[in-house]
This record gives C-alpha cells, structure tokens and sequence, in this order.
C-alpha cells in the first residue's frame, strides 16, 4: 500500500482508491470519504475492500461510498459527524459497526438491506434519513442513548422482522414502523397501543381484510411525499375502529371498499390528512358517501356510520338515513339472517324501516325461526307507528323462546 493508491482532492475528500489490498488503512490528510469510493460499480477492486481504518479528522462518508462493497469491518473515527445517503446499502457482509458519538445524520438508506445484527444510536444523533435502516432483515436490536429529539424519516425501520415483538409489532420512538405476524387468517383484528402516536404508511398493506382497532385521539399516518395519493389500507373490506377511555369501541369506519380505488384514495387519506395534528376527520369522511357508485357499497358505509355515530353531522346523518330507508326490506332481512341485532336497534332508533314492509320482515324472521327479531319488530311498530293493525294477519309464537 503506498500514497499513489490514494486519489485525494485539496479539501481532503478521497475520490478514489486505486489499490488492491483488502485491509486498507486510508492516510491522515483524508477529512471525506467520497462519493462511491469504495462501492462495486463495474466491479472495480475498491468494492472489494474488506475492512477499513478511517484516520481521525474524517468528518463525513458521502453517498453510496459503500454500497453493494464487500466490506465486513470499519473503524470510524470520533471526529466523524455525517453518513450519507445509501453509503452502506446493500453491504450484505457487515454484521457490526461502531457509530461514533459524535455522529448527528444517517442518511437516506443509508444501511438499507444491509446484514446489521445489532445498532447502537448515538445521544449526538439528531437525524436519521428515510428508509436508513430498512429491510435490515437481520437487525434485532437497537439501542439509542439520548433522551432528547430525534427526527426520523419515513420507513426508517420497516421490514426489520427480527424487531418484531410477539405481537407482531415494531414501535420505536413512540412510532409504529411495522407490522407483521408470523400467522393469520383472511382477517386480521390489530388493536394498536395507547402509546403509539405515529403510524407508518403502507404497514398494513399486504393484509386481506384488516381490522384495525386505536384509541380515538388516532395517531398521525405517515408517508413519502410522493405517496399522498396513496391509500395506506390497500385490502378491500378493511375497518378502522376507535376505542374510548373505558375500551369500548366509539366509532367505525370502512376504509377499503370493492370496485372504488379512485374513492378509497380519497377517504383514506383525505380523512387522516386534513388534521395535521392528527386525529381522523369524520366529516371530510362522510362527505364521501354520495360519490360512491356501488349500492352495496354504500349500504355498509351507512350502516357503519349510523351503528356508531360518533361525530356524525345532522346533514350526513339525514343523508345515510334516506339512502337507507329506500333499501329498508333487504337490509332488515340481511341483518335477521346475520343475527345483528345491536345494528338492527341503532337503526330502528333513526326509524329507517318502514311501516308497510313490516309485515314481510316479520314473516321473514318466523321463516328464519328469529323469534326475537319478529318481536322486536313488533315492538318497534307500535313505538314508531302507533299501531297494531299489522299483526291481524300473521301467526306469530307466543313464546319468544320457541324450540324448533
């Protein structure tokens, strides 16, 4: 190893390494370890460097210095305060490294798909880029010393599955990064922690069917700038459900809906993004309810909304009530087969079913052998109809309890 093997520019940055040692230990005037000094493009032998002393006075390793190289170990030094963008993607060989105290940004990718086991944030660090650490898929610890503010970019820590606690979560910062069970059926119920405060964008995406239950302040959803027009629930049939104080669930919404792609863009995100603080907007929500096109579908947003009505406006509450009341039959005879009958009260209360299709919902519970719909019903025409005129006709049990 001698001088000319070294190409450094007078402000110290090396720009290239011209020799053929694997364990190389870069000269004193070095103050940046440039752009893609030491990375594999077209194969060149710095990419094959395995271990790397880094003299002291080195302040900065720029972009993709190291990406897809080969090298195992490097020593930093204590002067060093920046790691740039990508500068150790895709180095599948390093298993450890040291960050020195002083260090205050980790780029963008900067350690993205690397082999890291374990990682050691320093108090000084104030900044870590976008996707640093993702998919580090053998990353099973990270321990950070400092207790004051540190700005962490989109996905920093997703697809990292050995961070994973046993339920299947990755909360770091007080920040959900990812989710990922080892088992699950088509639906998943996933009931977030009071702590989480920010939820990172995608996480949920390749789930069928999922339920995600959060306390009613809602954390904030976070994405890529370029993904603003992307839903962050993907799977049609997807829930959003906010619990209370007490646990129980105070309101619910549907945020995937079939053959609606350009609207579920809209309701995902319009609802989560126009609070900045956050917290989801259930107004912004409702408003999109007469732009769907598929009755089915609107059918389950009404029914969803009316079953909890939290922060459900007069207009929106009228207007998921009309709609309702024209498809009354079917909708009570769905909800007789299903059973439901905490659905079927909260809309009995918005008097959504009509006197003259009384009669068949009620021939069509005793054909069902629902006893307790069929008084239900009867009950509810003389709450809301005053009237018993109805019921001449038909042959109901006296015993509610009837055993077939």
């Amino acid at each position: 190893m001698n001088k000319d093997d070294f190409v450094i520019d007078e402000n110290g940055v090396l720009t290239e390494y011209r020799g053929h040692d694997l364990e190389v230990v870069l000269p004193d005037n070095v103050r940046v370890i440039g752009k893609r000094v030491f990375n594999s493009d077209m194969l060149k032998q710095a990419g094959k460097v395995i271990k790397l002393t880094v003299p002291e006075r080195v302040t900065e390793i720029d972009s993709i210095a190291f990406s897809h190289s080969k090298i195992r170990e490097i020593i930093l030094p204590s002067t060093l305060k920046r790691i740039g963008t990508g500068a150790f993607r895709h180095c599948e060989d390093l298993h450890s490294i040291n960050i020195p105290d002083g260090v205050t940004e980790i780029g963008i990718q900067a350690f993205s798909h690397s082999s890291l086991k374990e990682i050691r944030l320093p108090a000084k660090l104030e900044r870590i880029g976008d996707e640093a650490f993702f998919d580090c898929r053998d990353l099973e610890k990270i321990v950070y010393e400092g207790n004051g503010h540190l700005e962490i970019g989109a996905r920093a820590f997703t697809a990292c599955r050995k961070l994973l606690d046993p339920s299947g979560f990755f909360i770091f910062q007080d920040r959900l990064y990812d989710f990922y069970p080892d088992h699950y059926e088509s639906d998943i119920q996933v009931n977030l922690p009071e702590s989480v405060r920010f939820v990172e964008n995608g996480i949920f995406n390749f789930h069928p069917r999922v339920h995600i239950i959060m306390p009613i302040h809602c954390p904030q959803w976070r994405s890529f700038p370029l993904e603003d027009r992307l839903p962050f629930i993907e799977s049609h049939g997807s829930t959003l459900s906010f619990r209370d104080e007490s646990g129980s669930i105070a309101a619910k919404v549907i945020l995937a809906i079939e053959s609606e792609e350009n609207i579920v863009q809209r309701i995902s995100f319009g609802a989560f993004r126009c609070k900045p603080e956050g917290g989801f907007n259930f107004e912004r929500y409702d408003s999109f309810f007469e732009r769907l096109s598929n009755p089915h579908n609107k059918v389950q947003m009404a029914l969803v909304r009316l079953r909890y009505p939290y922060e459900l406006t007069k207009q929106a509450e009228d207007n998921y009530v009309s709609f309702l009341r024209k498809s009354s039959l079917s909708i009570g005879k769905d909800l007789i087969v299903q059973q439901d009958m905490e659905t079927w009260k909260a809309l009995a209360e918005k008097k959504i079913f009509r006197h003259e299709d009384i009669p068949e919902m009620i021939a069509y519970a005793q054909e069902q052998k629902h006893y307790d719909f069929a008084m239900e019903l009867m009950e509810y025409v003389r709450t809301a109809f005053h009237g018993t005129d109805i019921f001449q006709s038909l042959n109901l049990p006296d015993n509610t309890n009837h055993e077939e």
